[in-house]
């Protein structure tokens, strides 16, 4: 009788293990864990259907430039921008020297003269920001420093449009649309610092779409491939662990999230593995 309740139990266990990680991925995005904490999201304003929202703040901006002779080299000077919650401008910060103190000056300037940034088409703005500016046209007029999982780096506009486009359908619950798009930003750039968490998203698409293996493998790939350090390595653990339950692997699932609670015990997703073991038992 005990091994027959049991065995009713586990699709029930199973079935929590799907539902939990699709109301903790959908949950992430509410929470804002996709909103890059050094720039504006890429995403259209206004009528413009070409132009990202960092575009439309970039432009902006470089309206208000003016400098007496143009540099002889396309060298970027990079600024760090704080506003208040309206967009207006609190200060503006060289933190990358382009060589030519004129560029650099008349960049910054252009920044404090502009007084007033556009918020995004939700009412909002990153309260701290980084641009990067070239004199002239480039593959990047104005790409964009981005700040991801405590990670820093400089992102392209097209970059940054295809990722917040998977983003989004995986947001709104278009799974197999999410996962095509997301394995076709990995293949377009291979390099992107984004790159983690598009092969984290990809993992959860596939589960979504009950697909346990390819989602497994996915984050196995992912965890391999990430510092020890990453932020990122107690998620990726934890969506290895549901994989496995639903693959019914209930022995290496609760190994795997042993693993994390013991290697991440200040973790989220080591409170969460908590109770999935305490589940589990």
């Amino acid at each position: 009788m005990k091994s027959s309740l049991c065995q009713r139990r586990i699709p029930k266990i199973k079935f929590l293990t799907l539902a939990w990680a699709l109301v903790h991925t959908l949950a992430a995005f509410a929470a804002g864990t996709e909103v890059t904490s050094a720039a504006p999201a890429a995403s259209a304003v206004g009528d413009s259907r070409h132009a990202s929202y960092g575009e439309v703040i970039a432009a902006r901006i470089k309206s208000h430039i003016r400098v007496d002779s143009m540099p002889a080299d396309n060298v970027a000077a990079e600024v760090f921008v704080n506003v208040e919650s309206d967009g207006t401008v609190l200060s503006a910060k060289l933190v990358r020297s382009s060589g030519n103190p004129d560029w650099d000056a008349a960049v910054v300037r252009a920044v404090e003269a502009t007084e007033k940034l556009p918020l995004d088409e939700h009412g909002h703005i990153p309260r701290s920001f980084s641009l990067v500016f070239w004199p002239r046209d480039s593959p990047n007029p104005a790409a964009l420093s981005m700040t991801l999982d405590g990670r820093s780096f400089i992102a392209s506009q097209s970059e940054i449009a295809a990722y917040q486009s998977a983003v989004k359908s995986l947001r709104a619950g278009r799974f197999d649309v999410a996962a095509t798009l997301f394995r076709d930003f990995i293949s377009q750039f291979p390099s992107s610092g984004y790159m983690p968490r598009a092969r984290y998203w990809l993992g959860n698409a596939q589960f979504a779409q009950r697909q346990f293996e390819a989602a497994q493998e996915s984050f196995r790939s992912l965890l391999s491939s990430l510092p020890i350090d990453h932020p990122l390595r107690s998620e990726v653990l934890l969506s290895i662990a549901n994989s496995q339950l639903e693959l019914g692997s209930r022995d290496e699932a609760k190994q795997t999230l042993q693993h994390l609670v013991d290697g991440y015990p200040q973790s989220a997703a080591a409170r969460l593995a908590q109770e999935r073991l305490h589940t589990l038992q």
